[in-house]
């Protein structure tokens, strides 16, 4: 029978955490799948496999996600849920979202002599879209519906990305497409996934527009909705319970090198994942052209 690795260090067979209330530290056998499944289903099980590795790489050495910064990605967070429902000192921790978790590459986009007034700038954002933010604040990419959320996630996005900047030596400036992304994922972490411009939008040729950046949440859509059918078919989970044990999965397996103190939603290990050059090649990029995507 055909085993589908799902967790465990390098050299182990890979086991995924279990999500059912009062066992989630125990541990389920390798998937099995009988050897008369359908080869889609051998598939999406590598799938699996594959994005698990792919989120690690992000982690390990060489990855492109040094712990020390994932500390304040998880400070950052906790902070946005404490502010849900209100816009008060939201420029203040987007833009520390931005510059002590994006690092140096990003903060170079937010010059220092005009944070102070682009903080002013989000604060008056986040005050105007409130409504629209609380009403997605409770949707989840992966039971949400893109054709009903779309137009919502669009408008906040194109109003935020184009949130004007200080004229700063004589250039003008906006937010732009990636630090609305990132910005959007720090609101509504559930639902809103981050994009880069180097490990997304360029090796994916997708533009910097609203609409881009919705086809790229229903890729990504498609990719979890196939691993969670594979992880429910395999544990017999709910479609939360699954949702729940690729989070504390992965937890596992990162916690293992440096332990940190917090999960990462789904959404963000999908972002990891396609750091990685081999995962975004075989199994994101085929899905850009597909035009009978799911929403």
């Amino acid at each position: 029978m055909e085993c589908l690795r799902c967790l465990g260090n390098v050299s182990a067979a890979r086991h995924v955490v279990s999500s059912r209330p009062g066992d989630r530290n125990e541990e389920h056998k390798p998937y099995v799948v009988s050897p008369h499944v359908a080869s889609r289903e051998v598939t999406m099980g590598a799938l699996v496999s594959a994005f698990f590795d792919a989120a690690m790489e992000y982690h390990g050495p060489g990855g492109s996600g040094p712990d020390a910064t994932e500390v304040t990605y998880g400070a950052c967070l906790e902070d946005a849920a404490a502010l849900a429902g209100t816009a008060a000192g939201f420029g203040e921790l987007a833009l520390r979202f931005l510059v002590d978790w994006g690092g140096s590459s990003t903060a170079r986009a937010f010059p220092e002599s005009g944070r102070a007034r682009l903080r002013r700038s989000l604060d008056k954002w986040a005050q105007a879209n409130q409504p629209q933010i609380e009403a997605l604040s409770t949707d989840a990419l992966w039971s949400g519906s893109l054709h009903a959320l779309g137009p919502s996630v669009c408008d906040l996005f194109d109003t935020l990305s184009r949130v004007e900047q200080p004229r700063t030596g004589g250039k003008a400036r906006t937010f732009g497409p990636t630090a609305a992304g990132k910005t959007l994922h720090l609101l509504l972490p559930r639902l809103c996934l981050i994009w880069d411009e180097t490990a997304v939008r360029t090796p994916l040729g997708l533009g910097p527009d609203p609409w881009s950046y919705l086809r790229y949440l229903r890729v990504q859509k498609t990719l979890l909705g196939e691993m969670l059918t594979t992880i429910s078919s395999a544990e017999g989970f709910s479609t939360a319970d699954a949702v729940r044990s690729i989070v504390r999965t992965h937890r596992k397996q990162r916690d293992a090198g440096t332990p940190m103190a917090h999960d990462e939603p789904v959404t963000k290990l999908l972002d990891e994942a396609i750091y990685s050059g081999s995962f975004r090649k075989r199994w994101v990029a085929p899905l850009i052209e597909d035009t009978k995507l799911p929403w």
